[in-house]
């Protein structure tokens, strides 16, 4: 004779395997938060221009893990280098610059080189970012431009606006501005078209 209590405990174990396997499946699928129309991802990585622009773009992933405030190159560098690769990433826009008052020192191909290995299949994109206030008070415009065509002479696509000169911290921050205005509409087409 078969025993009703032990069916029922097997057939519940089953129903509760199931329901276990499902479950981690289905955290093992990405999030559609953030994908594009082709299935791909976009990031934006650096600095605070990064975190504020980023955070209105829709279709953009601003990770904290690789964008915050304050960060020089060698600080993105740091926190990339220990970044996951991620092949589902299209496209990624750097901000990086401001902080470190546009340094002549500054390893951009090895930032260049970090972005390419974590993101195999991303075409990258630079945001020239602010100068004029702060560290960046001396900073003039042709230091700043010198500072971006270094990662156009690697092949890097700057975009065509720019932040460009603020006076005080709080204009360059700000979101409002017609320079950050134009830089969110051009990512925006970019990512959206």
């Amino acid at each position: 004779m078969i025993n009703l209590k032990v069916i029922k405990y097997a057939a519940l174990s089953i129903l509760v395997s199931v329901g276990i396997i499902y479950t981690i499946e289905s955290f093992k699928k990405p999030i559609n938060k953030n994908i594009d129309k082709f299935g791909m991802r976009n990031f934006i990585i650096g600095d605070s221009h990064a975190v504020g622009i980023g955070s209105l773009i829709k279709n953009v992933v601003v990770d904290s893990r690789i964008a915050n405030s304050g960060w020089t190159l060698s600080k993105l560098l740091f926190n990339l280098n220990k970044y996951p690769i991620r092949e589902d990433v299209c496209r990624v826009f750097i901000s990086i610059g401001t902080n470190g008052a546009f340094d002549k020192a500054d390893n951009i191909l090895g930032i260049i080189l970090l972005v390419e290995n974590k993101f195999p299949n991303a075409e990258i994109f630079v945001i020239k970012g602010s100068y004029g206030w702060g560290v960046n008070k001396k900073v003039k415009k042709e230091y700043y431009d010198d500072y971006y065509y270094k990662f156009k002479s690697h092949g890097i696509k700057i975009l065509e606006n720019e932040l460009g000169y603020f006076d005080t911290s709080l204009e360059a921050h700000s979101t409002k501005t017609t320079q950050a205005k134009k830089i969110i509409n051009e990512i925006s087409s970019i990512v959206n078209s």
